[in-house]
């Protein structure tokens, strides 16, 4: 009895949370209390003449409660461990916050031996979250279709199947890891061909285009695949899921595509909003359009913004870079080669870094001989600048002309050189 009231009691604050602030709390939860007593310990063992009166009263608003609930989608999670070292320990079943980079208990279990399980229910089809002792990170299921297995490895990272969208996740995870490890042997095969022909003395500009166009494709193969999950799963709670988790770095073309499809069910998500953001700022600062004007300070603490140099009669780069980006340091030398070569004929840089810490962005413009205008919010990627420009890697070039319209971006350093080359 006691198991089986828990679990209805879990069901009723799941499915209902958003309902009442406090379901514990709630008078609904007298009412199925007094229904699951009534049905497991009879009627002698309950004071009818002082509580039947409440149930008769209030079982109308019980099943205009049951209704407002909606379908009833029960779930279990069978969770397993790879030894019984975490026996005893604590496992949380969460739900997501409105602030994405947090969530929300909602029930937790021991660990038993190597096992642990949770049972119950909710208003629809959604992704819940366990987290707790012996896991890695919050690991992601799909509840509300039934029975799900999670298999957790010695180093903490999960596996699940057992239903049709769960085996989707499941598989979206598995590709995902398999084009990562593609790209980092494959990236090493390429640097090692690029390395092995600079100390041969071979390098030429069309070794080193050739040399960015594979790491790009590589790239593109890895990034495009998210995109290419969600175009068919956009109907599904697990193809939403992966849109809101990797939706960011969508191109333009991708996200219009996409947007509609989804935003009837997202509408509203701060995650979502933020990808709603990312279009706007990719449709406003695309090649014909005005720059979009940045405010931020330099490293002496002063005002300073992009129209203090755009727009005035000179071409303008705008270069997202950081102190801990590795390849902003290493195509650095080339960038300040360019500088002094072309900034006496009508040209300027404004660096916009992506820095933290203030010192690190001194001591990086210091060590790589960084002379010209630089600014920074020092909020690395939750930055207002690189957020105006939709940039989510760098280093990323902007190229503005006299009149302060943009016209390339998103180019390697070598481009730079010939594009001023044609310019000035």
């Amino acid at each position: 009895m006691k198991k089986s009231f828990s679990k209805l009691k879990r069901l009723f604050i799941y499915r209902c949370k958003s309902t009442f602030p406090d379901p514990e709390k709630d008078i609904i939860n007298y009412i199925i209390a007094f229904i699951v007593n009534y049905f497991y310990t009879g009627l002698d063992k309950i004071k009818l003449e002082h509580n039947m009166k409440k149930v008769f009263y209030l079982l109308p608003l019980v099943t205009a409660f049951l209704a407002s609930c909606g379908q009833v989608n029960d779930f279990e999670l069978k969770g397993r461990f790879a030894d019984d070292s975490h026996n005893g320990k604590l496992i949380y079943l969460q739900m997501p916050d409105k602030d994405p980079a947090k969530f929300i208990s909602i029930d937790s279990v021991q660990v038993q031996g190597a096992n642990f399980e949770f049972a119950g229910a909710a208003d629809s089809i959604q992704m819940l979250f366990v987290a707790g002792g012996g896991i890695s990170r919050p690991q992601l299921f799909v509840a509300g279709e039934g029975t799900v297995e999670m298999t957790i490895d010695s180093t903490g990272m999960a596996k699940i199947s057992g239903t049709p969208l769960n085996n989707k996740y499941q598989e979206y995870l598995d590709k995902r890891a398999s084009l990562a490890k593609e790209m980092q042997e494959e990236g090493k095969k390429i640097s090692e061909e690029y390395n092995k022909a600079k100390e041969e003395n071979r390098v030429t500009p069309e070794l080193e285009k050739e040399t960015e166009a594979k790491y790009d494709a590589l790239y593109q193969k890895t990034r495009k695949y998210p995109y290419d999950f969600v175009k068919e799963n956009a109907s599904n709670v697990v193809g939403r899921y992966v849109f809101l988790d990797r939706g960011r770095s969508f191109t333009q073309e991708e996200l219009e595509e996409i947007i509609p499809s989804v935003s009837g069910q997202l509408t509203g998500n701060p995650r979502f909003q933020l990808i709603e953001n990312r279009l706007h700022a990719l449709k406003t600062t695309v090649v014909g359009q005005k720059f979009t004007d940045l405010k931020a300070q330099t490293p002496d603490g002063n005002p300073i913004a992009l129209s203090d140099y755009a727009g005035k009669g000179k071409y303008v780069l705008v270069d997202f870079w950081a102190s801990w980006c590795p390849p902003c340091r290493r195509d650095m030398p080339d960038v300040v080669k360019i500088y002094n070569q072309y900034k006496d004929k009508g040209f300027e840089i404004v660096g916009v870094s992506l820095d933290s810490r203030k010192e690190d962005w001194i001591k990086g413009i210091e060590d790589l001989n960084i002379t010209w205008p630089q600014m920074s919010d020092l909020n690395r990627w939750d930055s207002q600048l690189s957020t105006a420009y939709a940039v989510n890697s760098i280093p990323h070039m902007v190229l503005i002309d006299k009149e302060g319209t943009i016209i390339a971006r998103g180019f390697h350093v070598n481009e730079l050189a010939q594009k001023l080359s044609e310019l000035l």
